[in-house]
C-alpha cells in the first residue's frame, strides 16, 4: 500500500513539474484549457473502465488482498509504458505547437 501510495505522489508531483512545459506548448489559455480538459477527462473514463472491469474481476476472483497487492504493480507498469511512450514520442522544443 505504501508503494502505490509513493507511486501515486510521484505521478502527480511530476505532472506539476512539467506544467510550465504545457504554457510553453500551448501559450493560449483556451488551448491549454482544451488540452488539459481532454487529458483529465480521458484519464478518468481509463480510471472508471479499470475499476469496474479489472478490478471487479480481481476482488471477485482473487480477493481483496490480491487486488491491494496488485495495484501498485500496475501503477508502476503504467509508468513504465507512459515514460516509454514519453520518450519515443514525446515533445521537443523544435516542434510547433499543435493547435
Amino acid at each position: 500500500m505504501g508503494i502505490f501510495i509513493a507511486l501515486s505522489v510521484l505521478l502527480h508531483f511530476l505532472y506539476s513539474i512539467h506544467s510550465w512545459r504545457y504554457q510553453e506548448q500551448y501559450p493560449a489559455e483556451e488551448d491549454m484549457a482544451r488540452f488539459l480538459g481532454i487529458f483529465t477527462g480521458s484519464m478518468m473514463i481509463f480510471t472508471l473502465l479499470v475499476k469496474l472491469l479489472a478490478f471487479s474481476y480481481l476482488i471477485r476472483n482473487y480477493g481483496l488482498r490480491i487486488c491491494l497487492a496488485i495495484s501498485p504493480i500496475l501503477v508502476a507498469v503504467f509508468t513504465a509504458i507512459a515514460i516509454t511512450i514519453g520518450m519515443l514520442m514525446g515533445y521537443t522544443r523544435n516542434q510547433p505547437a499543435v493547435s
